[in-house]
């Protein structure tokens, strides 16, 4: 009961400190650019798409969720507003991955999610992301929950 308080505040904390409602929130990995992959909490408000991440090095998920030294906690939002959204779609996560390693222009990336889109059979097979692209920037989230991620993104 106890740590379900403790996230309960967290969020209402985050809320008050943003000045806007937070209406979903899932755990995420990150590609972009040259940064390492990187395991956050993504979430969206009203106005943004949010990407919580630690700057520390981890080992892996278990040890980011089990071994929290909050003295050492070096933590970075990425804030992205909803209305610079340029391109929201799905790809598979090896894709991802190759154009953030390649950090091709998000203009060039924008015009390829749409015809990336994996197929039913290929999504079941290997996966997918969410690929989103503003003017300057190009981010890959791959969440437990791609689908719901994209329809709340496009409105569909």
């Amino acid at each position: 009961m106890e740590n379900k308080e403790t996230i309960e505040e967290y969020w209402r904390a985050k809320a008050s400190s943003l000045g806007e409602t937070i209406s979903d929130k899932s755990i995420a990995q990150m590609y972009r650019g040259d940064e390492p992959e990187r395991l956050g909490i993504v979430f969206l408000t009203d106005k943004h798409l949010c990407f919580e991440y630690n700057l520390n090095p981890r080992r892996g998920i278990l040890d980011s969720i089990l071994r929290r030294d909050l003295g050492q906690v070096k933590e970075q939002t990425l804030m992205i507003p909803l209305s610079t959204l340029k391109t929201v779609g799905m790809v598979t996560p090896a894709v991802a991955k190759r154009w953030a390693r390649r950090a091709a222009a998000p203009a060039e990336l924008s015009a390829l999610i749409p015809a990336r889109a994996p197929s039913l059979l290929t999504a079941l097979l290997l996966g997918t992301c969410l690929a989103v692209c503003t003017e300057d920037s190009y981010l890959a989230l791959n969440t437990p929950r791609n689908g719901e991620w994209l329809k709340k993104l496009t409105g569909r």
